[in-house]
């Protein structure tokens, strides 16, 4: 059996980070959209169809050519920019990644226990604080002796010296995508901050088209079909974090997956309900209707747990053993 691990916004807003409602309310107070009535007055167009990330999209190909739309989706770009590197750096000022707990149960040692992790967020948490401790972390799962960037080299530093963490580098797609065995593989399916393309550009994909952005990119359309093919692979059980089934190219691998038998596993405030929840039409007096959503989710869900990493890697020894039985069973 094969265990897989997909990470969403809702992880790393354990330690901080910024869910898409929370980047939206930080867009509004940045400079660029301040002195930008267009980009302002996109913002809360697109705020209850698709929020920030539509917003760019219409402001990038939704309207005639014009200078004042161009200048916008610059200065949004700009914005996000600087919302990535201010979020980096409230992450980056926690000195461990556990909760204080009696308990010998640690997120590493989950994180540890995965034939690869998928995340779709784009700070450089792992790289921070899981990344460059788990040889010594998860010595006694005894798989990985690190962890791996597939398909991406380091590029060098102008001063010469090499770089410390993972952290500190930055990194630029290579020629070619190779794996080692005994290092386990991150693939960061939507950009890092901290990834340039050969002409120093940004590798961050974000918007409401990033299907098509992905295909464009050698590196994450390659890192789409390796989700693709791992889900897909007999006995593959994937266990989601803070992920808000808000990307369709994502659910549609999902759905995929779990029609080749794929069995799933979600860690959020929802709970199972989480299909059903996003459903707008099981809402108030409206009258419900099913989605391919909640069908995926009776179809391959396996178990669910309602509680943060906060509480289950505190003292929640019970809720500890229901995530045991992902692995067991």
């Amino acid at each position: 059996m094969r265990h897989y691990l997909l990470l969403g916004a809702g992880f790393s807003r354990n330690w901080g980070g910024w869910l898409a409602s929370e980047v939206f309310d930080y867009l509004l107070g940045c400079p660029e959209v301040r002195r930008n009535p267009s980009l302002r007055a996109a913002l809360w167009k697109s705020k209850d169809s698709g929020g920030f990330e539509h917003a760019l999209s219409v402001l990038r190909t939704g309207h005639p050519p014009s200078d004042d739309y161009d200048i916008a989706a610059r200065d949004f770009e700009g914005a996000l920019v600087h919302m990535f590197h201010d979020m980096n750096k409230a992450l980056l000022s926690f000195t461990d990644l556990e909760f204080p707990s009696a308990q010998p149960v640690t997120v590493r040692g989950l994180l540890g226990r995965f034939d690869a992790i998928f995340t779709l967020n784009q700070d450089l948490l792992l790289e921070h604080r899981y990344m460059p401790l788990v040889p010594a972390l998860v010595s006694a799962h005894g798989e990985w002796r690190g962890c791996q960037l597939p398909g991406l080299e380091e590029i060098p530093r102008e001063d010469g010296r090499a770089a410390g963490s993972f952290v500190d580098r930055l990194w630029m797609e290579s020629d070619r995508i190779s794996l080692d065995a005994n290092l386990q593989p991150v693939y960061k399916l939507h950009g890092s901050t901290n990834w340039r393309t050969k002409d120093g550009a940004n590798v961050l994909i974000y918007g409401a088209t990033k299907a098509q952005a992905i295909q464009g990119d050698r590196l994450l359309r390659s890192y789409a079909e390796t989700f693709e093919q791992s889900l897909s692979s007999v006995d593959a059980r994937l266990m989601v974090i803070g992920y808000g089934f808000g990307d369709a190219h994502i659910n549609s691998e999902l759905e995929r997956a779990a029609a080749a038998g794929m069995r799933m596993f979600v860690i959020d405030p929802q709970g199972s309900d989480l299909a059903r929840w996003i459903n707008g039409t099981r809402r108030g007096s409206s009258v419900a209707a099913s989605t391919d959503l909640e069908d995926l989710f009776v179809q391959c869900l396996i178990g669910a747990s309602r509680r943060t990493l906060r509480e289950i890697f505190g003292a929640d020894v019970v809720e500890q053993q229901k995530l045991e039985r992902f692995f067991s069973e």
